[in-house]
């Protein structure tokens, strides 16, 4: 699929809802994507040669499991390489910045929360910028999907995890992770070695 992240943004801008004698204000869940794609098209030689180094005319194909898993190989070395992690992070930003200014045009009256999602490598930017305050805006959380993000982290001199750790502006951090997702990694054993 399309790589992507999401603005997901809480108000309470529908009418109330009376429940009894009181009047309560249902909150309105919408969700601004956030496509960067484009951004790791210099990426798809990389993971066409990749693949070509994977397979053979006597052997058969690349199952789809290795097929994710090189592309997430892929998408995590260039991510390393300064020069393109910097426009990745320029550019994720400006998509981000965009989606939730348009947003905030539309909306003027706003006042609920705001939580980014983003999936694989996605995540592992929105983290950056959160980390960094390269973000105008300060959302109530950060949920990461499938992400490469605690790999990554363990290879960054700049990060030193401890249990106390927390993001700017003490932006929550959920890490969803399942086993069997070549891209994803636990972010517990980064804090607190005995998980």
């Amino acid at each position: 699929g399309i790589p992507k992240v999401e603005v997901a943004a809480a108000a309470g801008a529908a009418p109330p809802v009376s429940r009894g004698s009181e009047a309560v204000m249902p909150r309105k869940e919408e969700v601004l994507e956030v496509s960067w794609e484009p951004l790791t098209v210099r990426g798809e030689d990389l993971r066409e040669r990749l693949a070509t180094a994977s397979s053979s005319s006597s052997a058969p194909p690349p199952s789809q499991s290795r097929r994710a898993a090189n592309g997430a190989m892929v998408d995590a070395m260039l991510f390393l390489q300064p020069e393109r992690r910097e426009a990745m992070l320029a550019a994720i930003a400006e998509r981000v910045e965009t989606a939730y200014r348009v947003f905030r045009e539309s909306r003027p009256s706003f006042n609920g929360c705001v939580v980014l999602l983003g999936h694989g490598l996605e995540a592992a930017g929105l983290f950056e910028l959160l980390r960094c305050e390269r973000l105008t805006f300060r959302p109530m959380a950060l949920v990461a999907m499938g992400s490469p993000l605690p790999t990554l982290l363990t290879f960054d001199e700049t990060f030193s995890p401890t249990p106390s750790f927390s993001l700017p502006g003490n932006t929550r951090m959920l890490n969803i992770y399942f086993s069997s997702d070549a891209r994803a990694s636990r972010m517990e054993p980064l804090f607190a070695r005995e998980l």
